[in-house]
């Protein structure tokens, strides 16, 4: 191919987890005909195992874990040496972790586009200072969540260029001509994502009282004492390990419903932009969300979905109760078509990337 050249920074290893960054890359892939590289830091823990046809990943070798400071700094050398050497027209910018690149290299793209996954919040101070640096640097601004983009365009100083709000919905229209008609569906309710005490709440799953409940955890277990009480449970809840994404797309729409719940006490809690519920809803599996403003906002808007009152165990339960209900009655297969509808009409990956398609033209493209 002869387009421009496109490099792609991140902090997470392709295939598990942030399937916004081989999706964003395929769709530039596919938009300028040329082949982008992306540049993921090595991860002992989860080895890269899923390649994609129309993109180059390029593993930066780490002799510190990726999110020590030794590690990310040594990413941010070596991935500007390799910036430096390939000289792209467009570089994309994955999260605030990749930021310091912008300042370590010498090449200067056509364009540099942000994609700001992850709250400004959840980060130490000095991650606001890196934003606030480099913002003259960056064209265009991606965030998953309108609230995020204003309280993380105004602390970052982004808010003097393009921004767009893309949610995380990385699965085409056509995504949706697969979905199970009701009756073929498993009755059991999953739970994917990286799993851990309070944050996700992984205590109401373990309470004796759920233990009767038809529910799958998959994901990362964060905590020894966690992992010796997942191996402990008995009965209907089950603990199905760690997959990578296109094993849980097959699994996942086999699913009668799917929860969405993050603590709320922090805001990258409290205005969490899950992938998980954009995954559900492409795969016609109706959501189960604690009300988290981006969630509660879709759940009231199409009905693919019910909304727990508040975050409390009371809450998760009661409406598990409700949706079982649902799940055996004619209203059920309503619910799978507000799904359907939510995500070809407004949701999906191809409505997402026009909306950076327009952006980015505003500021002169690659001309």
């Amino acid at each position: 191919m002869t387009g421009p050249k496109i490099a792609v920074m991140c902090e997470t290893t392709i295939g598990y987890g942030t399937p916004q960054v081989p999706t964003f890359s395929t769709a530039l892939a596919e938009h300028f005909q040329t082949r982008p590289i992306v540049f993921s830091p090595y991860d002992e823990i989860r080895p890269m195992r899923e390649l994609y046809p129309k993109i180059d990943i390029e593993v930066i070798p780490l002799h510190s874990k990726r999110y020590l400071p030794p590690g990310r700094a040594e990413y941010v050398i070596r991935s500007a040496k390799r910036i430096d050497e390939i000289k792209p027209d467009l570089l994309v910018a994955f999260c605030t972790y990749t930021l310091p690149v912008l300042r370590r290299m010498r090449h200067r793209p056509k364009k540099i586009v942000y994609y700001s996954l992850e709250s400004l919040s959840n980060y130490p101070r000095s991650e606001l200072y890196i934003n606030r640096k480099l913002a003259p640097m960056i064209d265009v601004v991606i965030y998953p969540e309108f609230n995020r983009a204003a309280l993380d365009g105004g602390r970052g100083h982004m808010l003097g260029r393009p921004v767009v709000v893309m949610v995380n919905n990385v699965h085409p229209s056509s995504t949706s001509d697969r979905v199970l008609p009701a009756e073929k569906r498993n009755g059991r309710i999953i739970h994917p994502g990286s799993i851990a005490y309070e944050v996700t709440f992984a205590e109401y799953f373990l309470d004796e009282r759920s233990q009767g409940y038809p529910l799958d955890i998959l994901g990362l277990l964060y905590g020894q004492k966690l992992k010796d009480e997942i191996g402990g449970m008995k009965r209907n809840v089950r603990y199905l390990g760690v997959v990578d994404e296109k094993k849980l797309a097959d699994l996942r729409k086999d699913y009668s419903w799917g929860i969405v719940i993050w603590n709320p006490n922090t805001e990258n809690g409290r205005l969490a932009a899950p992938n998980k519920l954009f995954d559900y809803l492409a795969s016609g599996v109706p959501a189960i969300s604690a009300p988290h403003p981006q969630a509660a906002e879709i759940i009231a808007k199409y009905g693919c979905g019910l909304l727990m009152p508040d975050w409390t165990y009371e809450s998760f339960m009661s409406t598990i109760d409700e949706a079982l209900l649902i799940s055996r009655s004619g209203r059920y297969q309503t619910y799978v078509d507000a799904c359907v509808r939510a995500h070809r009409e407004e949701l999906s990956w191809d409505h997402q990337f026009a909306k950076f398609l327009t952006a980015f033209e505003a500021v002169g493209g690659l001309a």
